[in-house]
């Protein structure tokens, strides 16, 4: 069995509790351990205790929005992939976050497996071929 610590970690970062508790959820259930921070504070506090193998983050949170998250990542070298989950598919928003480096933006409402393509793409799934997301519980949140 493989120890907690080679099992990748993924911080979900979304003010909206919803939104966190089912991804959540969709990330336990592919086999990584999610990490849920409401906001970009409460992201910085939990890299105390846990490092993530990727981020999943909202643009719109309450004390910093994604777009100054990223690059306070990069200002601080932590070389983090991250996602970036967004209500406007095509927005000034979007481009700002690709520029910033996101290595995907998606969407809402999307399928749970096209977040965890995404995930996967950067991360080692621990049982990629075994996870079935509950994409209906993204839609009922998203």
């Amino acid at each position: 069995m493989a120890s907690s610590r080679s099992i990748p970690i993924v911080f979900i970062v979304d003010d909206d509790a919803a939104v966190r508790s089912a991804l959540c959820l969709l990330v336990r259930s592919c086999g990584w351990i999610p990490v849920a921070c409401s906001s970009g504070g409460d992201f910085f506090a939990a890299l105390a205790s846990a490092w993530p193998a990727c981020i999943v983050v909202d643009p719109q949170l309450p004390d910093i929005d994604g777009s100054m998250l990223q690059r306070e990542i990069s200002r601080l070298n932590m070389n983090l992939p991250v996602i970036v989950i967004t209500d406007y598919e095509d927005h000034p928003k979007t481009s700002s976050a690709i520029i910033d480096g996101a290595k995907a933006v998606i969407a809402k409402p999307f399928r749970g497996d096209e977040l965890i393509s995404a995930i996967a793409t950067l991360v080692s799934p621990p049982r990629l071929r075994s996870c079935s997301p509950a994409a209906p519980i993204l839609h009922a949140y998203t």
